[in-house]
């Protein structure tokens, strides 16, 4: 039995591959691997974005959250 490995990096994915990308593509080998995000702050409703990177088999989730904006 496989299992799933679950992440969460202060990196951005596609951003530069690094030690945590490494690490994750290889373990990715073995079993699923998700990769949450930083969220991102937008006007839209919260969602998650999620998309498999085709070419290391890896998950990254990205949480889009709406940013409430307060009068002072």
């Amino acid at each position: 039995m496989k299992n799933d490995l679950i992440c969460f990096s202060h990196l951005r994915w596609h951003f530069v591959y690094q030690r945590p990308q490494h690490l994750m593509s290889r373990a990715a080998r073995q079993g699923r691997v998700f990769y949450f995000e930083e969220p991102v702050f937008t006007s839209l409703p919260d969602r998650l974005y999620i998309e498999l990177d085709p070419v290391n088999q890896v998950t990254v989730v990205t949480p889009e959250l709406r940013r409430i904006l307060r009068s002072a």
